[in-house]
């Protein structure tokens, strides 16, 4: 199991670096005949992986928001089950 996990992981390291090194390629085969300059293709690039970064963030964000709303309101029906369970298990409670 354990080594099932640990060439799991090498794997996805592995893939990740050879999907960075593809990446790499992109700016150098199209900056100078886009841009006709280096390093101009380097800054779009990055720019547009900042863009890139800021939505999924955003997104990411709302996402984690909305869950942690969620999660408060099942906390807030928890307490009121309680207090109903208690409600109950008082002697002559008629409340049902």
């Amino acid at each position: 199991m354990a080594i099932g996990i640990a060439m799991s992981l090498v794997a996805v390291v592995t893939l990740l670096f050879a999907l960075i090194y593809a990446l790499a390629g992109l700016p150098a085969a199209f900056s100078i005949p886009l841009f006709h300059n280096t390093w101009l293709g380097w800054v779009a690039f990055g720019g547009i992986f900042l863009v890139l970064a800021l939505v999924f963030g955003l997104v990411g964000y709302r996402l984690l928001r909305g869950a942690v709303k969620e999660g408060k309101e099942t906390g807030q029906q928890f307490k009121e089950d309680a207090e109903w369970l208690k409600g109950l298990t008082k002697r002559g409670s008629s409340e049902s």
